[in-house]
């Protein structure tokens, strides 16, 4: 499980806060349309603040990956080796909710959009085409960044009786555009719109991973502090 550093106390201090807000709010059923809002916005708060204390909110770094991807070059298709590495990702702390949340009281299901507006990923790769048939070998290694602009994720949250939240019940991200800001070291290849193609369904796919895995596990981080400070 993630954990951020102890010194944040501005995180312990804004849960608490947020446990006070969110008690206030179920005094009357009128007064209960508040906590979606109230909730996410100390969810987002928490979470922005989680991000400056990893870098002033401007990067993440990322492991490596490894992955083989298939291309088709002159008529022979071939399990082509593409590697990321030297990975971060940047501007999560641009983030904002999309829609104020639906919060179902029967089931206690919380429905939440959260939107990054700029999303940056930068990393050096090394990509390589097997010699096949009369195809022959070609690698490429250069640096690139994708920008991805905007990307949703839908999430849905359960709330115990105290409507807090106790867990994440979905959580998918979206990309709804995305493009390199720069490639380098495909000029002059004989593969190199194939390359090009490849690295973009590779890097924004482990985009969509980074928020699917990273990130949520930020959220559950949180979530798990909000509930521990209200008891």
């Amino acid at each position: 499980m993630w954990r951020r550093g102890q010194s944040s106390l501005v995180l312990v201090t804004a849960a608490m806060l947020a446990v006070r807000v969110l008690g206030e709010t179920l005094d009357t059923r009128k007064r209960m349309v508040g906590v979606p809002q109230t909730l996410e916005d100390v969810i987002l708060t928490n979470f922005i603040e989680t991000l400056i204390d990893l870098g002033d909110g401007r990067r993440m770094d990322l492991q490596s990956v490894s992955t083989s991807e298939s291309l088709n070059v002159q008529g022979s298709t071939a399990s082509i080796s593409v590697q990321l590495s030297k990975v971060w990702i940047e501007n999560l702390a641009n983030v904002t909710r999309v829609t104020a949340g639906n919060l179902d009281e029967d089931t206690m299901l919380l429905y939440e959009q959260i939107l990054f507006s700029s999303l940056v990923l930068r990393a050096t790769y090394d990509i390589t085409f097997p010699a096949v048939s009369i195809a022959p070998q070609e690698t490429a290694r250069g640096v690139l960044r994708m920008v991805a602009s905007p990307t949703r994720v839908n999430m849905t949250f359960h709330l115990d009786a105290d409507f807090l939240p106790d867990d994440i019940v979905s959580w998918e991200a979206e990309i709804l555009g995305s493009q390199f800001e720069s490639i380098t070291g495909l000029t002059g290849k004989t593969y190199g719109e194939g390359f090009r193609n490849v690295l973009y369904d590779v890097t924004r796919n482990y985009i969509i991973a980074t928020i699917n895995a990273e990130v949520k596990e930020i959220f559950e981080s949180i979530l798990d502090e909000i509930a521990f400070d209200s008891k």
